[in-house]
């Protein structure tokens, strides 16, 4: 039987406002979890750090000046902004592993309502490509480590509730920058920019995860997921 986690690294507490972790969270889902938010964090940065070249490039390129002050605009959002998203990005994540399993209250987050507006849908086609590639990839990782969850938890871990799912780091991204004043646009450049510094690195991710768990003996028959080649 898994003892309970009390304490969390000091280090996190302070990014997360002095909040502390649920009592009880088994130890080794609380090392899971700071292990990926420690390679979240970093992959969000370099996504901020990118995102501000990238979008001086677009505004650069652009004909006609209303949309190089959109890009610009922007830019100047995102470095005001960047570090209420990066906190909000992992306290979401954080939660998410409060809820593992309980499905009425990951509902929101897990099934979220159908997209209304020609923007919602572009949007939404968007994340349902990025999600795709990443299951293509690495979805018998997501698949083991998903079982390890759920045997770990003892309840019940359907997939869509998995807090390291693409769909879900794409949902806390999302939720964390809805205060973001940018258009379509510069949304959909900044979801390619978490697809090229997020989620292109997930792998490491559920590797490192399903390897922690099978060492501490969850369900360590599972064969590993062969490696992804590099890309």
């Amino acid at each position: 039987m898994q003892k309970e986690g009390k304490v969390v690294p000091l280090a996190a507490t302070i990014d997360r406002g002095g909040r502390t972790p649920h009592p009880c969270l088994p130890v080794l889902l609380l090392q899971v979890r700071d292990k990926a938010a420690l390679q979240l964090r970093q992959g969000l940065q370099d996504l901020f750090d990118n995102a501000d070249d990238t979008l001086f490039e677009m505004a650069d390129k652009a004909f006609d000046r209303g949309d190089q002050n959109l890009y610009f605009e922007a830019m100047r959002d995102l470095r005001l902004k960047r570090k209420s998203i990066e906190r909000g990005f992992l306290d979401t994540f954080h939660d998410a592993f409060l809820r593992a399993g309980q499905v009425d209250l990951l509902a929101n987050l897990a099934q979220p309502g159908k997209p209304r507006s020609k923007a919602q849908m572009e949007r939404a086609a968007a994340i349902e490509g990025m999600v795709a590639r990443v299951l293509s990839r690495d979805g018998v990782a997501l698949q083991q480590l998903g079982l390890r969850l759920q045997a770990l938890l003892d309840r019940p871990l359907y997939e869509q509730h998995n807090p390291l799912g693409p769909a879900a780091l794409c949902r806390y991204f999302l939720d964390a920058g809805r205060n973001l004043g940018v258009g379509l646009r510069v949304k959909l450049v900044l979801l390619k920019l978490f697809e090229r510094y997020v989620l292109r690195d997930v792998d490491v991710i559920y590797g490192e995860a399903n390897q922690l768990l099978a060492a501490a003996g969850v369900l360590p028959e599972l064969q590993p997921a062969p490696r992804r080649r590099a890309e």
